[in-house]
């Protein structure tokens, strides 16, 4: 009961507001996106004979707002390039260039907000739309898509870096750059 006193007594210094009216814009880059897992588990299901030769990371931004204390609102977007090339009986008969531009709308909620360090987790829902370019055929896809921050971890006062673990269109393990104002 002792420590049931002690954390109520904590409680306010653990959940110090993330005033309301805040603005955080975020640059990031995020590996192994939900985009990059469906292509790998198509692959091995279709057998597919295509090598991929480049693949960039999940370039992404967000602007979040604050529209109660610790309490955040977002829209973001990302995007990934993948080049590959087709094989047939080993020997190259093409190439193609894979797009994916994902965008979504979330929330985010900041459950420790200290002077350096910030504690959050957070989703987002939206879509994909992918433009691919095979040997100069160009289709275009789209789908639902997702975002789901299990933590991410903000180190820094007005500008700061960013660390997100969690399953979705910005990656598994998305790292970047963080402006509040």
């Amino acid at each position: 009961m002792k420590r049931v006193y002690i954390f109520l007594l904590l409680l306010p210094n653990i959940l110090q507001a993330q005033k309301q009216g805040t603005f955080d814009f975020n640059v990031g880059a995020g590996i192994l996106s939900t985009n990059h897992i469906i292509n790998i588990l198509v692959d091995i299901v279709t057998f597919d004979d295509s090598r991929t030769t480049f693949r960039t990371p999940a370039i992404n931004t967000t602007l979040k707002y604050a529209i109660k204390d610790n309490w955040f609102v977002n829209a973001d977007g990302s995007y990934e390039l993948e080049k590959e090339d087709l094989y047939k009986n080993e020997a190259i008969v093409g190439h193609r260039k894979n797009s994916y531009y994902s965008i979504g709308i979330g929330t985010e909620y900041h459950y420790l907000n200290k002077e350096f360090i910030q504690v959050y987790s957070g989703g987002a829902i939206g879509g994909t739309f992918k433009t691919s370019n095979t040997n100069g055929t160009i289709e275009n896809d789209h789908g639902f898509n997702f975002q789901l921050n299990l933590i991410g971890v903000r180190i820094g006062k007005k500008v700061a870096g960013t660390l997100e673990l969690g399953v979705g269109y910005k990656g598994i393990i998305n790292a970047g750059l963080s402006y509040q104002y």
